[in-house]
């Protein structure tokens, strides 16, 4: 697999769940594990490669952006090509003389589910897999396998040069008030990109938070006042407002100092108006 820019690890056992970019709908990103989905499998360059797509889950990496804020989880699509000495006409014939030339080739990407289509696409070609399973891809994976190794997550490691990152302040005014916040600030990723942290803002929008998990380990932020509740988690790019999902271009994440951060359009949701003012770097809320 590739790498991100940076590897942390979580200070809490965070919900597994499922990003609505995912391509793959029927998996979710568990904390702690990485895997992948194969998509798909094809023949090309006129018989002469295999093209394989997979979809990865990952539920151990962490990216920091230059404004100072951890984002997990990640899920994206990734192509493997595999080259083939001479040309083929069927991907089974290739494969079949891949495996004796140069087996390692064939090899799934570590903890890989096969998705539907690929099980169906085997079984219609009557397809034996040959070197497609080693010791880090397991014969019959199955998502209940890699779920059932979830484990808690230590707190991450951020390195000095991360530690005091300059930041583009923000000054964000509810009522022509303007918010005081402590350790952690809002700030700007350009672009009109805003992140608040959201504990300091609910008193002056009229809601409670709450830090809650559920059944199945779930960890979410819920904003609540007398007619919404709105979910947050920052392994999800998308926001639960009264139950029904909605996306969000920036993410949900952990600032730095370990502080849930939203983004502008989560205050959408919380506020009558919401004006942002590229010029001088100000939010101004209206309830």
């Amino acid at each position: 697999m590739k790498k991100v820019m940076i590897c942390f690890i979580l200070l809490f056992s965070v919900a597994s769940v499922q990003p609505l970019f995912a391509l793959e709908s029927s998996y979710d990103i568990v904390p702690g594990e990485d895997f992948s989905v194969l998509k798909e499998e094809i023949l090309s360059g006129q018989g002469t490669g295999i093209m394989r797509i997979y979809i990865n889950y990952w539920g151990t990496k962490g990216i920091i952006d230059y404004a100072g804020s951890i984002h997990y989880g990640r899920v994206f699509e990734e192509q493997q090509e595999i080259k083939i000495p001479k040309s083929y006409k069927t991907r089974k014939e290739a494969k079949e003389e891949l495996a004796q030339v140069n087996p390692e080739e064939l090899r799934l990407f570590p903890n890989t589910l096969l998705s539907q289509a690929i099980q169906k696409q085997w079984a219609r070609e009557n397809y034996t897999p040959l070197k497609e399973y080693w010791e880090l891809a397991e014969k019959d994976l199955n998502y209940e396998d890699i779920e059932a190794n979830f484990s808690i997550i230590p707190k991450p490691y951020v390195p000095e040069q991360f530690k005091n990152v300059k930041k583009l302040p923000v000054k964000v005014y509810v009522n022509d008030q303007l918010i005081n916040f402590n350790d952690s600030q809002p700030y700007s990723l350009g672009k009109g990109k805003v992140l608040v942290p959201i504990r300091a803002l609910c008193s002056s929008l009229g809601y409670q938070i709450q830090y809650q998990k559920t059944a199945d380990h779930v960890s979410v932020v819920t904003l609540s006042n007398s007619v919404r509740a709105i979910d947050i988690s920052v392994w999800r790019d998308y926001i639960l407002v009264n139950g029904i999902a909605v996306k969000v271009e920036t993410s949900p994440r952990l600032s730095l100092e370990e502080r849930t951060v939203v983004p502008m359009e989560v205050l959408y949701f919380m506020a009558e108006k919401v004006e942002w003012d590229q010029e001088k770097y100000e939010l101004k809320i209206t309830t």
